[in-house]
């Protein structure tokens, strides 16, 4: 339910944001339009005209440049060392003191943590431990499971359902057709992606296999990972590259 609500809510941000820029547009095609009107002494006739595709040309570039950083920022994020996801659920690589020393210190944070006591409480008072391991591993999962489902590359869910369909170690080479159709077809956000780094990042999160003789294969947690994608109804086509 909370899910829910939270979807609703980015649906309804993503609305607000695109009223806002076209809102933002064409107060600033109103301004140009009546700068230009003064200088160049236009028609009356013109400049509702000049208004509206000065506004139209304002929100198209607005609308590229969003684009653009949304892109960056896909791409930058496979840059970032993500060891830490990878083995976040193995407690003996698991750095807890670096965890709390790092960690950011919300103001409603003990307000938080009485409202899980109260729950653990209600639901399993005579053995609260075990809610509250049950929410931490529901939580760190999910957690790092949303972190890989926005820095994932479409071509990259494609190759893991392949080796989800094979069943049994397949040939790098194989792996590697998926990286090469996307490269074809993305050449300025692929230019600086080696097939390497690509394959570094299903590596770093532990979905596939790597072994010494070429052969790859999908790991338990990429099968885990492409069931989370069903239960929460995601799928390759919502992502790009």
């Amino acid at each position: 339910m909370a899910e829910n609500r939270f979807k609703r809510w980015l649906d309804w941000a993503h609305h607000v944001y695109w009223i806002r820029e076209l809102l933002l547009s064409l107060g600033i095609g109103k301004i140009l339009q009546v700068v230009a009107s003064r200088i160049w002494a236009i028609p009356h006739e013109w400049q509702l005209a000049i208004w509206l595709i000065t506004s139209g040309l304002l929100c198209w570039l607005l609308a590229v440049l969003l684009n653009r950083n949304l892109t960056q920022k896909q791409r930058s994020a496979q840059n970032v060392p993500t060891a830490l996801f990878a083995t976040s659920t193995t407690p003996v690589k698991f750095d807890v003191n670096a965890f709390f020393r790092n960690a950011y210190y919300s103001q409603i944070q003990e307000e938080t943590e009485a409202n899980v006591r109260a729950i653990a409480a209600l639901r399993q008072p005579k053995d609260r431990e075990d809610f509250y391991a049950k929410l931490i591993g529901i939580g760190i999962t999910g957690y790092v499971y949303d972190q890989i489902w926005w820095e994932i590359f479409r071509s990259q869910i494609l190759a893991l359902l392949d080796l989800n369909r094979a069943f049994s170690p397949v040939p790098i080479s194989r792996v590697q057709t998926f990286y090469t159709q996307a490269a074809a077809e993305y050449k300025e956000e692929y230019k600086d992606r080696t097939f390497e780094k690509w394959l570094a990042f299903l590596e770093s999160y532990v979905l596939i296999i790597k072994y010494p003789s070429d052969m790859v294969e999908i790991a338990p947690r990429g099968k885990d990972f492409l069931k989370f994608l069903v239960h929460w109804g995601r799928d390759a086509s919502q992502r790009r590259l």
